[in-house]
């Protein structure tokens, strides 16, 4: 019992340290006093910015032309991760090539793999590219670095499911300079906050079409995205969330 189990640990601490407002209201319905509750957001990663020959060279492994738009999708290749919906977007955008990346979150995923390769041949050709692996930090950083947008498609959160939480890859993809386009969800509250023209609904196509090529033509909107983006970076990084944590 998640309740209970809170509580308890508000009676035994002085301090509850969480990331968003949506988690404090959580804690607060469950009875954890608000005198205990502090928010400090979760820090970003500010790494250093590769060359952009680094950044053609990725474009070029994953077969990206260069007079093509790269949009990034990432993450455990499950179906909660909405790259079925993203798939059937971007073959809209004919300047626009598809990469996702990620590793299957369980043997029971091969299927959905290979159903997300038969779709790519269908629907993409040419215009998509299917990383099925572990990526390590850096390499994600790479990818990222070499998108035009990067893409997080997340399908609806289960009512049942109790994701009061920030994504922690969300931060990494801030600190990269590329508008990040979401679908609704607790994780991406921040990103919401920050530019809510950003965030559309979960499992609906002509929203995310719609900002996506927003993003890919409207060069003073992307402007404007990337700069809150990239400010909202700079006012989590790590540096400054430690002294934060120091302070509290």
């Amino acid at each position: 019992d998640i309740r209970w189990f809170n509580r308890m640990l508000a009676n035994k601490t002085d301090t509850l340290i969480v990331h968003s407002s949506p988690m404090k209201e959580e804690l607060l319905s469950q009875g954890v006093s608000p005198d205990k509750i502090l928010i400090i957001p979760h820090g970003t990663k500010i790494p250093f910015r590769g060359e952009e020959a680094g950044r053609e060279a990725t474009r070029a492994a994953c077969g990206v032309p260069h007079n093509m738009k790269m949009v990034l999708a990432f993450g455990f290749l499950e179906p909660d991760k909405g790259f079925e919906e993203l798939m059937m977007v971007v073959p809209r955008m004919r300047k626009a090539f598809l990469v996702i990346a990620g590793e299957k979150a369980s043997k029971d995923d091969g299927q959905f793999v290979d159903r997300l390769l038969a779709i790519g041949d269908f629907q993409l050709e040419d215009r998509f590219k299917l990383i099925n692996r572990y990526l390590a930090e850096n390499e994600l950083l790479q990818l990222m670095a070499a998108s035009d947008v990067i893409v997080m498609p997340y399908r609806p959160v289960s009512p049942d499911d109790m994701h009061y939480s920030v994504s922690g890859v969300l931060h990494l993809a801030l600190s990269q300079g590329r508008p990040i386009v979401a679908c609704s969800n607790p994780k991406f509250v921040e990103l919401e906050n920050i530019i809510p023209e950003l965030v559309v609904p979960s499992m609906d196509p002509r929203a995310l079409n719609s900002v996506l090529k927003k993003v890919m033509t409207d060069a003073p909107f992307r402007k404007l995205a990337v700069a809150k983006i990239s400010k909202y970076a700079e006012e989590t990084s790590w540096e400054k969330v430690a002294r934060q944590y120091v302070k509290a």
